[in-house]
């Protein structure tokens, strides 16, 4: 007997919205659940191109290009303003995989198999 799994018609699930930084009085805001996929992406890019290459897709990806853009326009980012608002994209992307916690997801290390 097989389950199957039933997914919900594409935008019927309620996310909360999360403010990562706020610049002239706007707040930027993202999803407190990211895609899945986007946070697949960024494992497999720590592991084939490196955790600096996969942080820079991540955080662009994650907030959006005119976010993005916001702080790459601001001159008076500090690294400290940026590695706080990096740290809760990377945790937000990782708390998105099944098996999450302080460490990561579990299982990290072992690989996937085809059947």
């Amino acid at each position: 007997m097989t389950n199957v799994i039933e997914l919900p018609p594409a935008g019927s699930v309620a996310y909360n919205e999360v403010v990562l930084f706020k610049l002239d009085g706007q707040e930027y805001t993202t999803t407190d659940r990211p895609r899945v996929a986007l946070s697949l992406r960024y494992m497999r890019m720590i592991r084939e191109e490196g955790e600096s290459e996969a942080n820079a897709y991540l955080v662009e990806q994650f907030i959006g290009t005119e976010a993005y853009e916001r702080l790459m326009d601001y001159d008076d980012l500090t690294t400290e303003q940026f590695a706080g608002i990096m740290e809760l994209v990377k945790s937000i992307t990782i708390k998105a995989l099944p098996g999450e916690g302080e460490g990561g997801p579990k299982g990290k290390g072992r690989k996937g198999r085809k059947r």
